[in-house]
């Protein structure tokens, strides 16, 4: 066998060990392998699969090495013919000899040594990989168990922080604030748990606020108080509030904020980001909601009587029966918003955006100011 074919065996060898030492590399590698304990399930029930394929492999690439030795092996040597008048058995004699040709012993070692050298190899990369899966089986345990003391960690995180926002009284304000931040960071931490920590700050804000009864005590009708005059929730409610507005959305797995029937009269939350809020029945009377994010949020016989809402975004939330008497709407997004039903009594509602999917049948609007339909146009203060 040429050295040039000897070189190629030898090159075949140390592929077949790269590609094993390769494979326990990857296995480590964690952006899109599978896992050690997803491979070492699949190997317990397809083993034969794979190892069919590499003693396949091996027993071709031998059987075309000894093929290609007896091939270089058996071509003639050069030779002449002989003629000598009348001795012909000289002839026959030089074709006897190159009809039958010998392997010669350094020819046989050689391609011997070449085949010995393919087979350790392949016996090496399979000893390699197989060797290899009780230890990535003990690193997948391992794994395992990192991510079970995380999950330990996380629910003594939530139950701590929940033990915080329950605290009762005045003097453990700095305790649910430091609870409701913990219960921040706890979502951020772990997305999974995002929709209960949302269920959570809903049930912790209801509970903190005083129902809405229907009742108006401080807004005399058709005026409007300064906002020094309303009663702000707590510290801990407005914190609250902001966790919920500063949320990843796409981790929700279809939470809802959920504050029905809450009473939230005077409340800054400008800039919040609402979005698909649930207030129905709400009180938000001279609430501050300027530049909030209230899309898709339900407002179902909501009082936003004397509210700030410039630039809010409300598009394709659900205004149904809304009082919006008195309120600034200055720039308001109704884009595709329901506000059937809704009252817009000496509203102001310049350069508010609206759409053909804007809904406004049968609205009050008495004294509404720069509204895009007609004011008052059958002359009994409503649209229809």
């Amino acid at each position: 066998m040429s050295d040039r074919r000897q070189w190629k065996f030898r090159l075949v060898g140390v592929i077949l060990g790269a590609s094993a030492v390769g494979v326990v590399i990857v296995g480590t590698w964690r952006f899109w392998w599978p896992g050690w304990t997803a491979t070492v399930g699949w190997l317990a029930t397809w083993w034969w699969a794979p190892l069919a394929v590499i003693v396949g492999a091996a027993g071709w690439t031998i059987f075309r090495a000894s093929r290609s030795a007896s091939a270089s092996s058996a071509k003639p040597k050069s030779f002449e013919w002989l003629t000598m008048s009348g001795r012909g058995g000289v002839l026959v004699t030089e074709v006897l000899d190159t009809s039958t040709p010998r392997q010669s012993s350094s020819g046989e070692s050689a391609s011997h040594s070449n085949r010995l050298a393919v087979a350790a190899a392949l016996v090496s990369a399979l000893s390699a990989a197989f060797a290899n899966l009780p230890s990535s089986q003990l690193a997948s345990n391992s794994r395992e168990q990192v991510k079970i003391d995380q999950d330990r960690q996380v629910v003594a995180r939530l139950d701590s922080a929940l033990g915080q926002i329950n605290a009762k009284g005045d003097d453990n304000m700095q305790l649910r604030l430091g609870g409701i931040r913990t219960l921040e960071r706890v979502a951020t931490d772990s997305p999974r748990d995002q929709s209960a920590i949302v269920a959570q700050l809903s049930s912790f804000i209801r509970g903190r606020l005083s129902k809405n009864d229907g009742s108006s005590q401080l807004r005399e009708r058709g005026s409007c108080p300064p906002p020094f005059r309303w009663e702000s929730p707590s510290d801990d409610v407005l914190e609250a509030l902001k966790v919920l507005g500063r949320r990843n959305r796409a981790q929700d797995r279809g939470a809802v904020v959920d504050l029905k029937g809450v009473r939230l009269t005077g409340a800054d939350l400008s800039g919040l980001k609402l979005d698909g809020v649930d207030l129905t029945n709400a009180d938000l009377e001279g609430v501050s909601l300027v530049k909030a994010d209230l899309s898709g949020a339900k407002l179902w016989r909501t009082e936003l009587a004397c509210s700030y809402l410039q630039s809010a975004n409300l598009e394709r939330a659900d205004v149904y029966s809304v009082d919006f008497e008195n309120a600034r709407l200055d720039g308001v997004n109704f884009n595709g918003t329901n506000l059937s039903m809704s009252d817009f009594t000496n509203a102001e509602l310049g350069s508010a955006q609206h759409n053909q999917e804007t809904s406004f049948s049968y609205v009050s609007d008495v004294g509404v100011k720069n509204a895009w339909w007609r004011p008052g146009e059958f002359g009994d203060g409503g649209v229809y």
